[in-house]
């Protein structure tokens, strides 16, 4: 719908993303990414991230994340991931906050996640 007025949902945001994985043990994985983006009404802005990934075992993962997804001050998150079935099924618990915010301004995510076999060879 390019005929959207502004302020609706068609055609607001545009962006771009570079991703790098880095696995310097099998017990560690590191991801950076960074690009920017252009948001009608908040224009150009810079997004980054970067997160780790340590295997405390072979069923349990510490995660941690600093990100920038909108202008503001930088994002965090941190959170366990504890694997039920192997490739198949998970669940997680995470705490994320803005760095300098107000406790007004946390999130909790608790959830699952289910893993199908490849639909593709």
């Amino acid at each position: 719908d390019t005929g959207a007025p502004h302020g609706s949902s068609a055609f607001q945001l545009y962006y771009a993303k570079a991703l790098a994985s880095w696995y310097p043990s099998s017990d560690l994985e590191i991801d950076l990414n960074l690009g920017a983006a252009n948001a009608y009404g908040a224009g150009t802005f810079t997004l980054a991230g970067a997160a780790i990934q340590y295997a405390v075992s072979n069923d349990v993962q510490l995660l941690a994340e600093a990100f920038r997804d909108e202008p503001g001050r930088t994002n965090y998150q941190v959170g366990v991931r504890y694997t039920i079935v192997p490739d198949r099924f998970e669940a997680y618990v995470s705490y994320g906050n803005r760095f300098s915010a107000s406790s007004g301004q946390w999130s909790a995510i608790i959830g699952i996640r289910v893993q199908t076999a490849a639909f593709l060879p």
